[in-house]
């Protein structure tokens, strides 16, 4: 029994990002999990099935950030507040999030712990003691306690210096006071949890790590919002509204009388006011909520107009304040964060005067500490001020530089200055986004840094929402179409994905500006790129070789220059998948000609067609040419400039090919260097990881160290399952070959069951690989044999011979040799006329 590395056929592929999908190594073929095992999982019932605490769950949203929770605690035996609860549930749905019922204290706070930050109103009702305070102390996160009690309650019993609590006769009175005390709280709620070291904006934007790549977003954000179309936005606005408070007919009113009045120079006014726009937008902005940000994007534009058209003079610098309770802990990390970059992606209320500003702290204990913000901003800073009062609110979107923390007379000052724009949009930051997607608006480079970070399911729903905007040209229609349609590419739904596609091919022919365009010779490109993972090779030549026609017509620039080597290096791709190398070669060398030409600071896409051209000659066997290869794709890609996503990939090529000439130690190296360096990726690529490991397995188990092969299988196994992307091929790989360790150390039941997963895994992709189908079926057959199970090991052979008639891999003979071999020395004669009898009839 052999062990081989996975077939080395699926090169990689160059692809423009700033219209196609990002991209995609050969060894990691990265395709998103649509069915993720936790896409039909809510919050509630994770909590349920985790710790069986919650008996009902009111309302639970997933589709944006949790925000603040209300939890419902109902301690009495006969369920008398059932109604009540249904009640309140109804008249605080619009604010919270998330309600959870429960009705035991103990789970209650189990539950709890599992929130870092305080964002929790809790109800109490029922049969309630004094003691519930000793539980209370526990739930730290608590920000508001509201008691529902029918029994006489000392109010003093429910107090202690952390939790405050106000005790209630009536549903009505308690609801009101929540709605006060939610809307103090988020006016009050601003934390410094997006901060950065100011040297995020001298790197290259795919150097950005996890936590940076967050920073990058929110101002895309913040882009996208202050210019997108708004023809329609105020009708968006309206629907969006109307739909959230359908059942209330008093928030109506209000939505109706928003809808008749609005001016967009009340766009302050409306804010300022406790209405319902101050509450949803501050919510949208909080909980990150793209639907319901793009619906306020003509409002917050409006906002803008207001700032810049405000009263403040202009060369003046200003010193506001703003004071609230701050945790021991954040300040503590605060501190180690002296001289870093604050994104601020909330409204800040501020205040000129600092004894006013001081005066609204709440006490505060030895675990929460008085915060005073001393804030110096420039005329650059989007302001507006609160009519009637003192007071100074900053716009989202804006960014500040700690200056210092200071602790003196029991109050904490922290100085943040506002950062200079100018720095920042002439950063090398800024200047690598730009020359990476072609100038492209930031509402599609959005999306593009959303797929990045692996937030697939994000940038789709972010596109369909694009897409419904009424005010998008053409040109924005098309882009979002096949965006969309790359996206159901990477999700393995080719027909959904060749159905937009076809859509944005559409909009193309029937606008004379974009035909012929770069766009529609992208567009073609994508087709392609679909066409080529169904296997259908020549609709995808046909695809390319259009879209090539199209550049040819095209005015020559950095762009059609770049996409002209992208197209040539995927023409490359698609011969070697037909095993035609020397053509591949060919065109691979066309696409660096091109490549050389282009002034591109990134040389990354240079070492993806050595790296594709290594991978020609390993399938010749020419193993010196493909070392030389793949070391000159290493030697770019080790430069501090360059893509380091690539370079896990590059490492695994070196491993494959010096495994095959027998140099398992040096692969075993490579192989390492290759986990080393996926691991180090951030976003984290975990199939790269897990096809490290693989390698690494299938180096030990050439080597003879069968139990070190079966560890990394399984490591690479385990990796494959924490990923919220697949690849197939790769986990078919991976159970082959812990079958067959299973089975050559004897463990025949457990060698069918790895087998089985295989098959079953095969047989379910579009397309499947025949060949490795082929050897699945006859290795289930073989094994079936040795359980003197005849009849499936008939079935198994059967079905060989099907698939190797389909895809004319191997003729029926060879079938038959191969089968009498396995059967011969062991069956009897009747036995062996059935398996015969089985092929002649197929």
């Amino acid at each position: 029994m052999t062990y081989g590395h996975p077939s080395v056929d699926n090169q990689e592929k160059i692809s423009q990002r700033s219209i196609t999908n990002v991209y995609k190594n050969d060894s990691d073929l990265i395709i998103n999990n649509w069915y993720s095992r936790d896409r039909d999982v809510k919050f509630g019932v994770q909590v349920e099935e985790r710790l069986e605490m919650p008996r009902r769950i009111a309302a639970i949203r997933t589709d944006v950030k949790q925000d603040y929770y209300l939890i419902w605690l109902e301690l009495s035996t006969d369920n008398r507040y059932d109604s009540t609860f249904k009640m309140v549930s109804k008249q605080l749905d619009s604010l919270f999030t998330t309600i959870i019922h429960f009705d035991d204290v103990i789970k209650c706070v189990h539950c709890v712990e599992n929130w870092s930050k305080k964002q929790l109103f809790l109800i109490l009702c029922g049969d309630l003691d004094e003691t519930i305070m000793d539980y209370l102390n526990q739930m730290l996160q608590i920000e508001h306690v509201f008691v529902l009690c029918e029994k006489t309650l000392n109010e003093k019993s429910l107090k202690n210096d952390k939790i405050t609590s106000t005790i209630y006769n009536t549903v009505g009175s308690m609801c009101e006071q929540i709605k006060i005390d939610y809307a103090s709280t988020i006016k009050s709620d601003f934390r410094l949890s997006n901060i950065f070291n100011i040297s995020i904006i001298e790197k290259l934007w795919y150097q950005l790590d996890d936590t940076e790549l967050e920073f990058l977003q929110y101002q895309l954000l913040f882009g996208v919002l202050l210019h997108a179309p708004h023809k329609y936005a105020m009708k968006d606005l309206i629907n969006h509204c109307s739909l959230l408070y359908n059942k209330s007919v008093d928030d109506l009113k209000k939505v109706d009388e928003f809808e008749r009045t609005y001016r967009y120079e009340d766009a302050v006014k409306w804010y300022t006011k406790d209405s319902f726009i101050y509450r949803l937008l501050n919510k949208a902005l909080r909980t990150e909520d793209i639907t319901a940000l793009y619906c306020f994007r003509g409002f917050l534009q409006d906002l803008n107009k207001n700032t810049q058209s405000g009263s403040l003079n202009e060369s003046k610098i200003l010193t506001t304040y703003r004071s609230q309770t701050m945790n021991v802990n954040e300040i503590e990390q605060l501190k180690e964060k002296i001289g870093s970059l604050v994104s601020i992606n909330t409204f800040i209320i501020t205040r000129f005067d600092r004894e006013a500003a001081c005066a609204f702290v709440r006490s505060h204990t030895t675990s929460v500490q008085t915060v005073l913000f001393e804030i110096t901003i420039n005329a650059d800073v989007r302001t507006f001020l609160l009519s009637n009062t003192n007071q100074l609110v900053i716009m989202p979107g804006t960014m500040f530089q700690i200056e210092s923390i200071v602790y003196d007379q029991d109050i904490w000052t922290i100085k943040l200055k506002s950062f200079d724009n100018c720095i920042i949009r002439d950063s090398i930051l800024v200047r690598s986004l730009k020359t990476e997607f072609d100038n492209k608006s930031s509402l599609f480079v959005l999306g593009q840094i959303f797929v990045h970070m692996n937030k697939t399911e994000k940038a789709l729903s972010y596109y369909q929402i694009l897409l419904k905007d009424q005010s998008l040209n053409n040109t924005s229609i098309v882009q979002c179409l096949t965006e969309i349609g790359n996206i159901y590419n990477t999700f393995q739904e080719y027909l959904t994905a060749l159905s937009y596609h076809e859509k944005a091919l559409k909009v193309i022919e029937n606008d004379v500006n974009i035909l012929n365009s770069t766009i529609e010779a992208t567009l073609h490109n994508n087709f392609a790129l679909v066409y080529e993972n169904m296997r259908e090779y020549e609709k995808a030549f046909g695809h390319l070789s259009y879209s090539v026609k199209l550049l040819k017509r095209c005015r020559t620039t950095e762009y059609s220059k770049k996409l002209y080597a992208i197209v040539f290096n995927r023409i490359g791709v698609l011969h070697t998948s037909m095993k035609r190398f020397a053509e591949a070669s060919l065109y691979h060398h066309e696409s660096l000609e091109v490549l050389k030409n282009c002034n591109m600071s990134d040389q990354s896409l240079i070492a993806v067609n050595y790296n594709n051209i290594g991978i020609a000659f390993q399938n010749q066997n020419l193993h010196v040419q493909a070392l030389n290869s793949h070391f000159k794709a290493l030697q770019i890609l080790s430069k501090p400039s360059s893509n380091n996503r690539y370079l896990a990939s590059c490492y695994n090529h070196l491993g494959v090919v010096y495994s095959r000439i027998g140099q398992q130690t040096t692969a075993q190296s490579y192989f390492e260097a290759a986990v080393e360096s996926a691991e180090s990726l951030r976003p984290r690529n975990e199939l790269s990881v897990a096809a490290s490991y693989h390698h690494l397995g299938i180096v030990k188990a050439i080597s003879g160290h069968v139990a070190a092969a079966f560890e990394y299988f399984e490591k690479a196994l385990q990796v494959y399952r924490r990923s919220h992307k697949y690849d197939d091929k790769l986990l078919v790989s991976i159970y082959n070959n812990i079958a067959k360790i299973h089975r050559n150390q004897g463990d025949i039941d457990e060698a069918l069951i790895s087998y089985e997963k295989s098959l079953q895994l095969q047989l379910i992709c579009n397309p499947f690989d025949a060949s490795l189908l082929i050897e699945t079926y006859k290795e289930i057959g073989c094994l079936n044999i040795q359980k003197q199970n005849y009849s499936n090991a008939a079935e198994n052979f059967v079905q060989a011979f099907l698939r190797s008639q389909q895809s004319k891999l191997c003729t029926a003979d060879s079938i038959n040799a191969w089968a009498s071999a396995a059967l011969n020395t062991t069956l009897c004669d009747d036995v062996k006329q059935l398996m015969f009898k089985s092929l002649k009839v197929m």
